[in-house]
């Protein structure tokens, strides 16, 4: 269950005491602004409570019903979060169906109808670590909602276990508290667990927010937050925690790596935790890269029909050699004729999901299939430029880098000719390829970036 806080200066500590659970139960089963009935009281916060409800239509959806006394010094900022949170959409940040003002009972409330989330991680890691495989679905569902709040100017306002929480089989954040960026930067108080060093003097921002992401998974890998860690003790993390962690701790601000870089550090990791919309076919422009492209598939065409006719070749001579061997006695047959023993095909990992914090022994993802049997299955790259000398694709390379490391380019040539290929993220899978595509091109690489598969 997610715990809200009436400011972001408020502590996280539940407001729980007897007389406000009694003050607050008495709302049980009445229906609120005539639309939402409130049927059972399962929490609280500093000047409000949290009721169980459900959405009406066809399909009956359970959310959760935040209430908070009008009249409370906190009624006011927690109702302009809301409105601003209703406003967005996104499948890793809790969404706010409604927010209104409304009469309970005499008593005049703001309220907000938001996902129902069954838990939330501060209650995983009070019992135990996550597996790496949870680990990295919790990062990549974050570093894909603290990227689409920066992008509309907002912060998430708190940040820290609490404020992650699994809805169905989703990660999200929670969205009680998003602020605009220019009012975080007012947001002065005293160091908590998860703040950046530089939150007492500068106020929140983007790169505070990347802070206490590193902080919190730093936390879940370990079960101690990294104020008790040297930087040796990050480095030691499992990859791909070891290289982002350490980008995200720094103490500089303007040294921290922004969501994007996150994202695109993961380069050959699969996650299911957003469903990515394939982009729409384009028209492309026979620009000169096009037309080399289209050299280059020429000459793989060729090679393929050279291949095919060896192929050919091969089986006739097998034909023949069948024939000869069908005029040998079955008994000698059985003894010349060497069997290559049955090879067992590589079972076939299953996309089961229990829950995104399900214990180890529930998890069949597909992330944990190993990248060497990935890599022997296909060698995908993600080409972007292409070029007809060395020299030209290495300066491109080192331009690529300079402007974005995460994305690791390199020279490959296919062949021991021209073309010479620029290419990302080294060799991959297909999915991992095709999802690094999409995030190279919402960078700015060219329209006519491609994967292609160069198994031997």
């Amino acid at each position: 269950m997610m715990s809200t806080n009436s400011t972001p200066q408020a502590s996280t500590t539940r407001f729980n005491t007897a007389p406000a659970t009694e003050f607050w139960s008495q709302f049980e089963e009445q229906l609120l602004d005539g639309r939402f009935p409130l049927q059972k009281h399962v929490g609280g916060f500093q000047s409000g409570a949290i009721f169980l409800s459900e959405l009406g239509g066809g399909e009956q959806q359970r959310v959760a019903v935040k209430l908070v006394s009008a009249a409370a010094s906190d009624a006011q900022w927690l109702g302009s979060s809301w409105r601003i949170a209703h406003s967005l959409q996104h499948p890793n940040l809790v969404r706010v169906y409604a927010t209104a003002q409304a009469s309970l009972g005499g008593l005049r409330v703001v309220y907000a109808v938001t996902d129902y989330a069954e838990e939330s991680l501060d209650g995983i890691l009070e019992e135990r670590c996550l597996t790496e495989s949870e680990a990295l679905e919790l990062l990549v569902a974050s570093a894909h909602a603290l990227g689409f709040l920066h992008i509309k100017g907002l912060l998430p306002g708190l940040l820290e276990p609490s404020s992650i929480v699994a809805v169905g089989d989703a990660v999200k954040l929670a969205s009680d508290h998003v602020m605009l960026a220019s009012e975080g930067r007012a947001v002065h108080r005293q160091l908590g667990p998860y703040d950046a060093p530089e939150v007492i003097t500068s106020g929140q921002s983007p790169a505070s927010d990347v802070w206490a992401l590193g902080a919190i998974l730093y936390q879940a890998l370990t079960r101690r937050l990294p104020a008790a860690a040297d930087h040796s003790d990050v480095l030691a993390l499992p990859q791909p925690f070891d290289r982002i962690l350490p980008n995200c701790l720094a103490l500089d601000p303007g040294q921290r790596w922004t969501p994007r870089a996150i994202e695109g550090a993961l380069g050959n990791v699969r996650s299911e935790v957003t469903p990515v919309a394939r982009p729409a076919a384009t028209t492309k422009t026979a620009t000169p890269v096009a037309r080399a492209r289209r050299v280059a598939w020429w000459r793989i065409a060729v090679a393929s029909f050279a291949i095919l006719l060896l192929f050919v070749a091969w089986f006739a001579k097998t034909s023949r050699t069948t024939k000869l061997a069908a005029a040998i006695p079955p008994a000698a047959t059985r003894v010349s004729s060497a069997q290559p023993e049955p090879v067992a095909a590589n079972p076939a990992p299953t996309g089961g999901k229990v829950s995104p914090f399900a214990p180890p022994s529930a998890q069949t993802r597909l992330a944990e299939e190993s990248l060497a049997r990935a890599r022997r299955r296909s060698i995908w790259r993600v080409v972007v430029y292409t070029y007809s000398t060395s020299a030209e694709a290495e300066r491109k390379v080192a331009a690529i880098n300079r402007k974005w490391p995460e994305f690791n380019a390199s020279v490959f040539s296919p062949a021991d000719h021209p073309p010479v290929l620029v290419v990302v993220g080294g060799p991959m899978d297909r999915d991992a390829a095709n999802q690094l595509r999409r995030q190279v091109l919402a960078s700015g690489f060219p329209s006519d970036t491609y994967v292609n598969n160069y198994s031997q």
